[in-house]
């Protein structure tokens, strides 16, 4: 995944989208932020709201991130800092890579899916979450398995 963006745009757009507006969602387990670049258009996607704009893409991917750890850091990256309105991002196999930045996937708990056609809406910790909290049994059972037998 690999696209070019305008940097203070796509600042506004995440302040738009994201969902970590309480401190209680501003933790290292906080939401998560769905980056689609396809087509020539970024897309970003929080739970409730999703944006897009045009930005130069050269390798399409959809990339899931918690959203206060980005925001923070690219907020430490200012316009005149960098000499450069537009910024870089990159996305291989080692982690995202942007300004002097390189957030390994482990550490920054991010997910990436080359094709985005493929890619699900939502991060697979929701389902897994949805997953937990309907387990399959009952609280009180009715009968015991091979109980005649």
């Amino acid at each position: 995944m690999l696209f070019v963006v305008d940097k203070p745009r796509l600042q506004r757009i995440i302040s738009i989208v994201r969902d970590d507006r309480t401190s209680e969602t501003q933790a290292d387990d906080g939401p998560f932020l769905r980056l689609e670049a396809n087509d020539d258009r970024l897309k970003l996607a929080g739970k409730l709201v999703e944006a897009e704009f045009p930005a130069t893409v050269y390798e399409p991917g959809v990339l899931f991130l918690r959203v206060t750890l980005f925001r923070r850091l690219l907020k430490t990256m200012t316009v005149k800092q960098l000499h450069v309105r537009y910024m870089t991002f990159q996305v291989n196999s080692d982690g995202l890579t942007f300004g002097d930045v390189h957030m390994p996937f482990d550490a920054a708990d991010m997910l990436l899916y080359p094709d985005v056609h493929t890619a699900p809406q939502e991060h697979p910790e929701k389902r897994l979450a949805v997953q937990e909290e309907s387990p399959r049994t009952t609280k009180d059972p009715q009968g015991r398995l091979f109980e005649n037998l």
